[in-house]
């Protein structure tokens, strides 16, 4: 069976806009958008595939059905859906209309990620929020139709920030706007530099009122906070081995490694490379209890 088939008959009437890039560098990067894609279906109109790819679709206009886990769903206008590596289904569905816009997402960390925040089965989101989605898909879109290599780090922060605003969601997480927005930002840019008037840009509020927000609801200061988010991303990073050290840290802001060394054991207590080497431990033993148990039974998660 090819990886993907679909409805030859309606597929000429069929309107799509798709933004790809694969870099030379894609072998090495932890988190990539295999795609971002605007479709509208017409009545009757169905496409399935096996991909190991997440996707993250969202109906804009209309509605359509989507079997995943061998059980069918309807998603409608506004709703979110993100669906883990496997078979999938997606069809109009019965208001014969459907506009969804589509990220599918790769990489080396991104096993460790659906892992961490239970992406690895189906999760639905009714009455979704899509206004930062449709910002952080136009960048996207735009990023990867330029193929510019300087984007790379941006374009990997890019979908793993998506992934953080999910994954806030699901935890039902709720923080003023200045303070998201601040947050928004860390994590969009957590392969450099952040200064305190970025932040306050970002956040439109002042250095003072933006430490106190940050103090009442994390109990951190923001250059604390900021240190938090870019250990816990070199966590995710050093559980796949084939992402070297001085990698890591380079992509999670540090220049230097051993201050990048310094910080992570101040945080988590061990060096990076004893938490690699634990880590890789743990899930071989993981691995290894599960053998002959058989598949789990998988269930979508709504909300």
């Amino acid at each position: 069976m090819p990886d993907t088939v679909y409805n030859e008959k309606i597929r000429p009437f069929i309107k799509e806009q798709r933004s790809v890039w694969l870099p030379a560098a894609e072998e090495i990067i932890a988190l990539w958008p295999r795609f971002t894609n605007e479709s509208h279906y017409t009545n009757g109109y169905w496409v399935e595939n096996s991909h190991e790819l997440l996707g993250v679709l969202v109906i804009m206009e209309g509605d359509a059905y989507l079997t995943c886990d061998g059980k069918r769903y309807l998603i409608s206008r506004n709703d979110a859906a993100i669906i883990p590596f496997g078979y999938r289904k997606l069809a109009t569905g019965p208001s014969g209309y459907c506009f969804k816009r589509a990220i599918g997402l790769q990489g080396l960390a991104l096993k460790v990620i659906m892992k961490a925040f239970h992406f690895d089965s189906l999760y639905i989101i009714r009455s979704f929020d899509r206004t930062k989605f449709n910002v952080l898909f136009d960048r996207l879109s735009m990023l990867l139709r330029a193929r510019d290599p300087e984007s790379i780090a941006e374009i990997s922060l890019l979908s793993y920030s998506l992934l953080l605003d999910l994954n806030t969601l699901q935890g039902h997480i709720s923080m003023p706007d200045p303070l998201m927005a601040a947050r928004r930002f860390m994590e969009q840019h957590l392969s450099r530099k952040i200064t305190i008037d970025e932040l306050s840009t970002a956040s439109g509020c002042s250095a003072k009122t933006l430490e106190a927000l940050f103090r009442k609801y994390t109990s951190f200061t923001p250059l604390a906070f900021l240190k938090k988010l870019r250990i816990d991303y070199a966590k995710i990073l050093l559980e796949n081995e084939d992402i070297r050290v001085k990698e890591a840290a380079r992509m999670c802001g540090y220049a230097n490694q051993l201050y990048f060394s310094n910080d992570f054991r101040m945080r988590v207590g061990v060096s990076p490379k004893i938490f690699r080497e634990r880590s890789l431990r743990h899930n071989m033993k993981a691995g290894a209890s599960s053998c002959g148990d058989g598949e789990p039974e998988t269930t979508g998660k709504v909300i």
